[in-house]
């Protein structure tokens, strides 16, 4: 029976040299190959040492928390309601925007086997939707296609730029291949200038027969540099020595941008926005954002 536990545990051993040698012959060889950087795709997740450039795109899907307040004020001749009215909550983002797109690079540096510390940026921008206008009707501020009673505008894309350092932790990888990872990350956020175009009076500014928007453009948002921070989790695929296919979901949180300065409504408007003659939007206290990217790294 002795013998058969002897040539059992002998044929283990060299289906497992078989398989990974390195491993079966020197059980420090994976050490060594950390610190000497041969890259193999081993249980180990991170080489010692070792810096790692990537370079990732996805999705940056937005929501606005603790939206303000739209407006209205006719300061020279005050409706009865008085010369501030409230006109309505800012509209969500997805009211105004389509999915955001983002796209970035990240460098970082391995200070062990299962832990990094990075440096990180990114550019994420959305396009509008839709031609928005707001009313007194019980309709609200409502997003179209087509022009109509209210202040009609449209908003210029929304674009912001941040930069990071964080750093994450790395499981050991699953099947030499592997590796789930989290984190956390710091840093600055900032927003840029988000024009509105809007509609002369009565609607006027055609061309032909269409209805289009003016050419002048004020700001709806203006730009601004907040701190931002939140936490990470994803996996890293490692396929080739050197290279490994990094999938992450975020979660961000940052103060969302500023409102501008008032903006100055036409006769025509004045009339479906209860008498007031400019409206002033309020600016978004939290903006959380959700990114999911897939990244290319490469280990050098």
């Amino acid at each position: 029976m002795k013998i058969f536990y002897i040539k059992y545990a002998l044929l283990i051993f060299f289906a497992c040299t078989a398989i990974n040698p390195i491993r079966a012959l020197d059980p420090f060889e994976v050490e060594n190959c950390c610190l000497s950087h041969c890259y193999e795709c081993t249980c180990e997740p991170l080489y010692c040492g070792s810096i790692g450039l990537m370079v990732q795109a996805g999705i940056r899907p937005i929501i606005w928390r603790n939206r303000g307040t739209i407006y209205g004020v006719n300061c020279v001749t005050p409706p009865a309601s008085g010369p501030v009215t409230v006109i309505q909550e800012l509209p969500s983002f997805h009211h105004f925007y389509r999915l955001p797109w983002q796209v970035g690079a990240q460098l970082s540096y391995a200070f062990s086997c299962n832990t990094n510390v990075f440096v990180e940026f990114n550019y994420a921008q959305a396009k509008s939707k839709r031609n928005c206008r707001a009313s007194s009707s019980a309709t609200g501020f409502q997003c179209s296609a087509t022009a109509v009673n209210g202040l009609a505008l449209k908003l210029g894309k929304y674009k912001l730029y941040d930069a990071y350092v964080g750093v994450n932790y790395y499981c050991n990888r699953w099947c030499d291949r592997v590796a789930f990872f989290f984190g956390g990350k710091v840093g600055l956020l900032h927003h840029n200038n988000v024009k509105y175009y809007s509609l002369t009076s009565g609607f006027s500014c055609t061309t032909g027969a269409t209805t289009v928007f003016c050419d002048t453009a004020s700001k709806f948002f203006v730009s601004n540099t907040v701190i931002a921070g939140g936490a990470q989790a994803g996996f890293d695929i490692c396929f080739c020595g050197n290279w490994s296919l990094v999938v992450t979901g975020n979660v961000i949180a940052s103060c969302g941008p500023r409102a501008a300065a008032p903006i100055a409504l036409n006769t025509t408007e004045m009339l479906n926005l209860n008498g007031a003659s400019s409206l002033i939007p309020s600016g978004v206290g939290t903006e959380l954002a959700f990114p999911i990217t897939v990244g290319i790294k490469y280990n050098f």
